[in-house]
């Protein structure tokens, strides 16, 4: 079974032998699609690096860059309503927000790495070789202790960027893909297809 939580891969440059196809066909599905079902699975093993990348990418949203726009002006708005001096409450949110962004900053580039390298580190089962192979009704994974199917109904979000693709499970958990599975072999831009197809655009 695929890691749900914030698992990410590091893919071997070799195939195996092609799943068995006792699968239901889905009459829905594009020739690509279809096609993918006799396709090899790809090897891959995570990495710390892996784990960093997908926490990153989690709690990055453009919604939160829009509430502390929102925080931004309105506190500016009470401030001057309060004080009375327009330039001291601007200048009093200002640093306000500078603050707010360095402790972003040092989440990301600091606690992060810190705290995913000990996650790796100590969870034996991130570092198995699993799986994947993307199917027509979802994505297949293997690994020494589980064989699993999860469909795009099990799905309820994605996301993307330049070097990951996480895919919810939950608002919480997700796979990840890197960027990387492209250029050995995985269809990640069907997969992306598919997510859009079936679960409509990336959340940004």
């Amino acid at each position: 079974m695929a890691r749900v939580a914030h698992s990410s891969v590091n893919v071997q440059n070799h195939r195996l032998a092609p799943a068995a196809t006792d699968e239901k066909i889905d009459m829905n599905a594009t020739p690509e699609m279809a096609d993918s079902d006799s396709r090899s699975f790809v090897e891959l093993r995570l990495t710390a690096q892996d784990l960093i990348d997908g926490k990153r990418q989690h709690i990055s949203t453009r919604a939160g860059l829009i509430r502390l726009a929102i925080f931004f002006v309105v506190g500016v708005v009470a401030g001057y309503i309060l004080t009375r001096d327009l330039l001291l409450s601007a200048f009093l949110m200002t640093v306000i927000i500078i603050g707010s962004l360095l402790l972003v900053t040092v989440i990301s580039f600091v606690l992060i790495p810190w705290s995913e390298r000990r996650v790796y580190a100590k969870t034996p089962l991130h570092q198995l070789p699993r799986r994947i192979a993307l199917r027509a009704d979802g994505i297949e994974t293997q690994s020494e202790r589980a064989h699993g199917m999860l469909r795009w109904g099990d799905f309820v979000r994605w996301r993307s960027n330049a070097r990951t693709t996480l895919i919810y499970v939950s608002p919480q958990q997700y796979l990840l893909f890197p960027a990387r599975l492209a250029s050995l072999g995985f269809p990640l831009d069907e997969l992306k297809a598919a997510l859009t197809r079936e679960l409509g655009p990336p959340k940004r």
